[in-house]
């Protein structure tokens, strides 16, 4: 017996096998089975498991242990007629080791322990969504179905227990019938025996899971190989319970890309960041349960541009189509069941299955009234959130927002919730003109409270004051990348990233250069370009991912060498902030030292960089302008160069210096080279030249001559404008009629000369809005005379625009702007343009204030009537002179008339009341001031 006693204490292996399989496979199909075509047509998914390996072993105690090896297990897209390129939606993995194993061991004895560990190395699940509600519908087709048959069940129970209630084979009579003692048979007695204590066995269960550098992929156009990609991975996952759940991510991130080139264009959408919780159930007392749950969250960081956010939002939309479509396929499938449930009727149904009726079953029934008393805690902490906003132009980070480290504590979310968190953030945006981060919002701390679990209510508090920094500079650039988002919002996926640069090169100097980067880190890969003269460069410092993952400034200097070796390079030249900068060329030239104007100008959040002399023709008239160098001998210099309207022209570097400028308007209107030719002296001197005239090849007197202005504007306080042209020569016609009323205009210019002869321009058309100019009047005392089309005005009587003599001749300033660089332009406009939307007649009339003896006057071009079928037509409105005193009055119909109104505040809305004839009633008007269109 002792020797009997040692070997059932000995451990020997009861089981032990091992089970090698090169290849499993499944493979599902869509509809119903019943279809005609083949198998093949119908293949919607193939899931493999190769070259598995499953390992059991069980000891004679009853504790055992296993361990499946799968070396890799792929997911594969079969359906045909479907150009999906990417149909691998779980891709083999090419590794020596096993991809996927699970291992397990469990104890013998009462308190048996069972411990799992799962292993998945490397998954990268490729979805496309088609695909994905595919398999989503064929695995909800068997819950749908399911249900079908529940009801169908339930209808057959309800039936079976009103009428096969007193069935002696139904379940209820053959239990009663163990309990009632045969009629037939003897009384017998039976003993009682006491209960055993018998040990419940208890089981612990332990596991955890890890998951190594897993990737979801959704692709936003499966059937392109250049198809746009969201990516979210993660270098670990591990799920784990041993007396806590527990769960650690590490490293999770989400990225942009294109698949046919990953690698080179990768962003990152959200930085990597730790993910830790930790959730703790227990119960402290019977009826009392604690839920205890602690969320860490690392640093998070979202990057995101306007191209990503549509890029998201047709994802979006895709599974919100492909949501709906598969909803709507519901009723049809429906109809289909209903349709066959009469060939299903005739069915094999168990009725042993089939208990008593409800009310049955009700009697012995108890309820168990014991009170269940729930606590549950949620901390989350959030180790600051950064949100930036990327601008599309040019893929530099725009807006900066940032909260700090902060807490958020949920109580009692299934009973009564409570929410609270205090939240400290501030906001930066990037200055284009400077490339210098500055403040929007200031640190601002804020509280967030919610009591209500019924609604969705947040009470923000604070006891700091909220502080805005919004410049004009901000405005601009925000109004200026809403504009461009606006234009171009449909090209913004079909444009690659980083084809547009933060910088724009130009070459004016009059000579070819090379040009390149200056690095702060001494980059030995320094890149040479070259940038000829008249070209622009499209030019960015840093590579567009960096930049637009960076948000440390850094000083954008550029370094030049002109071709021929003229002068030597010029290796410190910054273009970070909007301006004009002078460098000093060496060596001189002939003793003269010339200089190199950089300008730097931002344009659609652009910066354009333009490198040019010192010397610049402006070109203000309406026309092109043609423009010739030539020497001291009137030989010309250079080829002859157009000037659009609006535009410049840096003359050459050295041209600038030495030689002159000839001016004439396009060779087409058969206009010679101006008789007077432009040199920078000439203008530094007290009787600078003022006026070119440029001869008619066809008519040689004084009024065939094409006259324009010139003006110099440089800084006579800069010593450097007595030895070097530092100045810009401004070209324009000699008058410019503007017309700014809500009407077309015909308009007429008399020219009275100093032996009072008279010379009439007349039957000038000018539509609202435009602008039109006169290159043959020659400048001496002028008179305007304006005529309203399409109004009941009168052709008003000339006023004097312009007079050389000031003392001789009055100009009316009501009608005249400022005398500004030798050129005039006149502006015809209305103070007050009136719109009557009221469907009703209206009358105005003005009244000083300081004026009490003075009666309102009614104002002009206005009658008592008006014909009922004329269309609301503006009405132009002004008071007798510019006085501010004065206030308007109005009237509506018969009404009375208004109290005194102001509309000098742009941008109010009013609410004027005005009494009627009969005083019994008041008429309320709403009344809109707004800036004009034209002034």
């Amino acid at each position: 017996s002792t020797v009997k006693e040692e070997v059932d204490k000995k451990q020997w292996t009861a089981i032990d096998f091992v089970f090698k399989m090169n290849h499993i496979h499944l493979e599902i199909f869509s509809g119903d089975g019943f279809q005609v075509k083949s198998l093949d047509e119908m293949s919607l998914s193939k899931f493999s498991l190769n070259q598995s390996n499953t390992k059991f072993k069980m000891m004679n105690d009853g504790s055992m242990e296993g361990e499946l090896c799968i070396r890799s297990v792929t997911l594969n897209d079969t359906r045909p007629n479907i150009k999906n390129v990417y149909r691998e939606i779980l891709p083999a993995v090419n590794k020596d080791s096993s991809q996927f194993t699970l291992s397990f061991t469990m104890t013998s004895g009462i308190e048996r322990d069972i411990i799992a560990i799962v292993t998945f190395d490397s998954p990268t699940v490729i979805l496309t969504l088609d695909h994905l509600f595919a398999t989503r519908n064929y695995f909800m087709s068997a819950f749908e179905n399911s249900s079908t048959n529940n009801d169908e069940q339930n209808e057959l129970i309800e039936q079976n227990g009103q009428s096969g209630s007193q069935s002696p084979s139904s379940p209820t009579s053959s239990n009663s019938s163990i309990h009632s003692q045969s009629p037939m048979l003897p009384p017998r007695s039976i003993a009682i025996q006491p209960q055993q204590k018998q040990t419940t066995p208890t089981t612990i269960f332990n596991y955890r899971v890890s998951v190594e550098n897993a990737e979801i992929i959704l692709l936003a156009n499966p059937h392109l190989a250049s198809t746009e990609a969201v990516i979210l991975s993660a270098q670990q996952l591990v799920l784990a319970k041993q007396g806590v759940m527990s769960l650690a991510v590490d490293q999770i991130g989400m990225f942009l890309c294109r698949m046919d080139q990953r690698e080179s264009t990768q962003l990152r959408f959200i930085d990597n960041f730790n993910f830790n919780m930790s959730m703790d159930t227990r119960s402290s007392k019977p009826g009392q349960q604690l839920t205890n749950i602690e969320v860490d969250v690392g640093p998070l960081i979202l990057r995101v541009s306007y191209r990503d956010v549509l890029l998201i939002g047709s994802i979006v939309n895709k599974v919100s189509e492909l949501s709906s479509q598969s909803t709507a396929d519901e009723p049809e499938s429906t109809e289909k069941d209903e349709e066959s449930s009469d060939t299903n009727a005739l069915r094999t149904f168990n009725y042993d299955k089939l208990g008593s009726p409800k009310k049955n079953n009700s009697k012995g029934r108890q309820y168990n009234t014991q009170a269940f008393l729930t606590r549950e805690v949620l901390k989350a902490t959030f180790q600051g959130t950064r949100l930036i906003l990327i601008g599309d132009e040019h893929d530099i980070p725009m807006i900066d927002g940032k909260c700090n480290n902060f807490t958020v504590t949920v109580n009692d979310w299934s009973s009564q919730m409570s929410v609270d968190a205090t939240i400290s953030t501030y906001m930066n945006y990037f200055n284009l003109t400077n490339s210098h981060w500055e403040p929007l919002v200031e640190p601002w701390q804020y509280s967030l409270h919610n009591i209500n679990p019924e609604s969705m209510v947040i009470d923000i508090s604070s006891q700091k004051r909220l502080e805005l920094n919004i410049t004009h500079i901000f405005i601009e650039t925000m109004w200026t990348t809403l504009s461009i988002l606006n234009h171009e919002s449909e090209h913004v996926l079909s444009t690659d990233r980083g084809s547009k640069t933060p910088y724009k090169l130009r070459n004016k100097t009059g000579y070819n250069m090379h040009i390149w980067a200056i690095s702060s880190d001494d980059a030995k890969d320094t890149v040479v370009e070259e940038l000829n003269d008249g070209h622009e460069l499209n030019w960015r410092f840093d590579d567009w991912r960096k930049t637009r993952e960076s948000m440390n400034i850094t000083k954008n200097i550029l370094g030049i060498q002109f071709d021929g070796a003229l002068w030597e390079s010029i290796k410190e030249i910054p273009v970070d902030r909007e301006g004009e900068t002078l460098y000093s060329l060496r060596p001189k030239i002939k003793n003269v030292s010339h200089r190199l104007v950089v300008h730097v100008k931002l344009e659609d959040n652009i910066k354009v960089v333009t490198f040019r002399s010192a010397l610049v023709v402006e070109n203000r008239t309406l026309l092109v302008m043609e423009l010739l160098v030539v020497d001291d001998h009137e030989n010309a210099m250079s080829t002859v160069q157009r000037i659009a309207p609006g535009e410049d022209y840096p003359v050459p570097i050295e041209v600038a210096y030495n030689c002159k400028l000839k001016m004439r308007p396009d060779g087409n209107f058969g206009y010679n080279w101006s008789r007077e030719s432009l040199y920078w002296k000439d203008f530094l001197k007290p009787d600078p030249i003022t006026s070119l005239s440029c001869e008619n090849f066809q008519q040689e007197d004084e009024d065939g001559l094409f006259r324009f202005q010139v003006f110099a504007r440089y800084s006579k306080n800069d010593p450097l404008i007595k030895v070097y042209p530092y100045m810009t020569i401004r070209l324009s016609a000699p008058i410019q009629v503007e017309n700014l009323l809500p009407y077309d205009i015909d308009f007429c210019i008399r020219v009275v000369y100093d032996n009072k002869e008279k010379h009439d321009w007349a039957n000038n058309f000018l539509r609202k809005g435009q602008v039109t100019s006169f290159h043959h009047i020659e400048l001496g005392t002028l008179l305007l005379s304006v005529k309203v089309l399409d109004t009941d005005y009168d052709t008003s009587e000339f006023a004097i625009i312009r007079a050389p003599d000031r003392y001789e001749y009055n100009i009316d300033s009501q009608l005249t702007l400022t005398d500004k660089e030798g050129a005039f332009k006149y502006s015809i406009y209305s103070p007050y343009v009136m719109i009557n939307k009221t469907g009703l007649d209206m009358v105005f009339k003005s009244k000083s204030l300081m004026s009490f003896m003075q009666s309102a006057k009614f104002a002009a071009g206005q009658g008592w009537l008006r014909k009922k079928d004329q269309n609301a037509a503006p009405y132009m409105f002004s008071y007798p002179n510019e006085e501010t005193r004065y206030r308007a009055l109005l009237k509506v119909g018969d009404s009375e008339w208004s109290k005194p109104l102001s509309f000098e505040a742009v941008g109010t809305f009013l609410e004027v009341v005005v009494p009627s004839a009969t005083k019994t009633e008041e008429i309320h008007l709403g009344v809109s001031i707004q800036e004009g269109h034209q002034k």
